[in-house]
């Protein structure tokens, strides 16, 4: 049961890039926020928290199904010979998503590094690779590898690469970005079906959602203030790091998938993972709209508020006021 709730609990917990790397990067845009530490932070700290909830979710899912990907028709009446080796599981999990990623972003730094490969020709050629990767490990029965091995993989390229190779890349990025973002949300709803959710657990699921928003982000608030940002930062961030969306809208569905590919229809695995399909769904109904609309309330402090900056007054500025 506890290996259950944590597959639930890395599904829902994880932060979505397809909703807050989009605000954050048109905050970075305004004149106001030009040089602020909060949307850099953010960024890393959005690929830090999805490679976390994606790990833990493959290695949970993994403790769950055990080695069933393996088999072609498992058996579920004998479930010890699916579960046994599950940590084997979660070992592949990891290796295949934190190694792959670091195997491939030290050859991406050779590569960038290499006068015979033009800085576009490289970044294209890492991204076909990492979103190839992707889709075989995802395909393959590893969704937690699949995400951990993209994230891991630019993580080491945006501490390898010379920076302006880094800028050049990011504003392609940022286009590819622009060109598939109105593909993902129509994505996101045609996920949601409420055919396959019952009115009482949909209403629990959101209660549920909307509980660990709450948690989140006096948690969030707290270690914000931990890191010295002023009290403005504070709130904008809080509610910032709720935001949900394409990472459930990926993961939602899975749990679904392994019972009717593992045959395990009307049995109690089958009820758990429609339990885990409505918790990500109200995940995305509440979580992301939440998250914009917060932005768009507090968004605009940052412009107005002198401490946006680093959440303190300048040096200059406290000597100004003892002139004074």
């Amino acid at each position: 049961m506890r290996f259950r709730a944590a597959i639930l609990s890395f599904g829902v917990a994880s932060v979505s890039p397809g909703v807050v790397v989009p605000l954050l990067l048109n905050l970075m845009d305004r004149p106001g926020w030009k040089g602020s530490r909060i949307p850099p932070t953010l960024l890393a700290a959005t690929g830090l928290d999805v490679l976390i909830a994606t790990s833990g979710f493959g290695i949970a899912l993994a403790a769950v199904f055990g080695h069933a990907h393996e088999y072609e028709h498992p058996d579920p009446s004998i479930p010890t010979i699916e579960h046994i080796s599950w940590y084997t599981r979660a070992a592949e999990e990891l290796l295949l998503g934190v190694g792959g990623g670091l195997v491939l972003g030290v050859l991406s730094v050779f590569l960038a590094r290499s006068k015979r490969v033009a800085e576009s020709v490289a970044t294209m050629i890492v991204f076909s690779i990492t979103t190839l990767g992707m889709m075989v490990l995802k395909t393959n029965g590893f969704p937690g590898a699949a995400s951990s091995l993209v994230v891991v993989c630019w993580a080491v390229i945006g501490n390898g690469w010379e920076k302006d190779q880094m800028d050049a890349s990011n504003k392609r990025l940022k286009m590819i970005w622009n060109l598939a973002e109105p593909f993902l949300f129509p994505l996101i709803g045609a996920s949601v079906c409420f055919i396959e959710i019952r009115p009482i657990v949909l209403a629990l699921s959101m209660l549920c959602v909307f509980i660990s928003i709450c948690v989140r982000m006096t948690i969030n608030f707290f270690t914000a203030q931990a890191a010295s940002f002023s009290i403005d930062e504070q709130i904008f961030t809080c509610g910032l790091w709720a935001g949900k969306g394409s990472v459930q809208a990926a993961l939602s569905t899975t749990t679904m998938e392994l019972v009717h590919q593992y045959h395990l229809q009307h049995t109690e695995s089958d009820e758990y993972s429609r339990i885990v399909f409505a918790c990500m769904v109200s995940a995305i109904m509440l979580a992301g709209p939440f998250a914009a609309a917060w932005v768009s309330i507090f968004g605009h402090r940052g412009e107005e508020s002198p401490s946006h900056h680093g959440g303190r007054d300048s040096p200059l500025d406290r000597a100004n006021l003892d002139k004074l």
